[in-house]
C-alpha cells in the first residue's frame, strides 16, 4: 500500500511536471491530481524539490529500461554499432502520447534551470561520453575532440527536432508519406519512430562519411 502510494505521487507528479516545469507546478495540484493529501508528500519526499528528483531519477530508469543502449554489442561493426545507438536514441527521446516524459522536464530545465539537480551531469554526460567512445571508434579514432563533439551533437539536434514536434507537424511531415493515414494510430506511431530513427541515423552517418573523406582528401590521404 506505502509503495502504491509512492509510486502514485511520483508518476501524476511527472504528469503536471511535463507540462508546467518545476516553477509552475504546486505540491496542491499533485496532491489533488494523485488524490493524497500534503501529509503525505512530505511524508515520503519531504519537499517539492526532493519529489521532482525522484520524479526524474524515476522517468529516467523507466527510458532506458524500456530503451537500454547496447553497452557491449554482439556486432563489432562500428558502423552498425553506432546506428543501433542513434536508433535507441531517437526511441528514447521522440515522446511517445504519455503524460510524463524525461526529456520534456529535462527541455524545461535546461530552458529555466532550478539548480535541484545537475541534469548535465547526472543524466547527460554518461550519454555523451558513450556516444564519443563509439564515434571514437567508428570515425578511425580521429584525433580532433571537437570534431567529435559537433557529431554527437549534430546527431542530438536531429532528434530534439523531431521531439519537439507536435502532432500537427509530424502530420505535415509525413504528408506525403503511406503512414500519413496510420499516425494517429498505435501501430502506425511505431512505425513513424522506427521510419525516424532510420531517418536520422543514416543521414548522420552519411554525413559523418562525408566530412572524413573531404578531412583525407584535404590532408593528402
Amino acid at each position: 500500500m506505502h509503495r502504491d502510494t509512492y509510486k502514485k505521487i511520483v508518476e501524476f507528479a511527472g504528469e503536471i511536471f511535463t507540462e508546467k516545469g518545476f516553477k509552475n507546478t504546486t505540491v496542491a495540484e499533485i496532491c489533488d491530481k494523485a488524490n493524497v493529501n500534503v501529509a503525505s508528500v512530505n511524508y515520503y519526499f519531504g519537499s517539492k524539490k526532493n519529489l521532482y528528483e525522484k520524479v526524474l531519477d524515476y522517468l529516467f530508469d523507466k527510458i532506458q529500461n524500456k530503451y537500454p543502449f547496447k553497452k557491449e554489442p554482439s556486432n563489432k561493426n562500428p558502423k552498425i554499432v553506432l546506428k543501433e545507438a542513434i536508433q535507441t536514441l531517437v526511441l528514447r527521446i521522440i515522446p511517445n502520447n504519455e503524460k510524463s516524459n524525461f526529456y520534456k522536464i529535462i527541455s524545461k530545465e535546461m530552458a529555466e534551470p532550478t539548480g535541484i539537480v545537475n541534469i548535465v551531469e547526472k543524466y547527460l554526460i554518461p550519454q555523451v561520453k558513450f556516444f564519443e567512445k563509439i564515434l571514437y571508434d567508428f570515425t578511425g579514432e580521429v584525433e580532433d575532440k571537437r570534431l567529435i563533439r559537433a557529431f554527437h551533437s549534430s546527431i542530438i539536434s536531429q532528434c530534439m527536432f523531431f521531439h519537439n514536434l507536435n502532432e500537427k507537424g509530424r502530420i505535415y511531415y509525413l504528408k506525403k508519406s503511406s503512414l500519413y493515414d496510420e499516425i494517429k494510430t498505435l501501430e502506425g506511431f511505431k512505425k513513424y519512430k522506427d521510419e525516424v530513427a532510420n531517418y536520422i541515423s543514416d543521414f548522420c552517418i552519411g554525413g559523418i562519411e562525408n566530412i572524413l573523406k573531404n578531412i583525407k582528401k584535404e590532408n593528402g590521404i
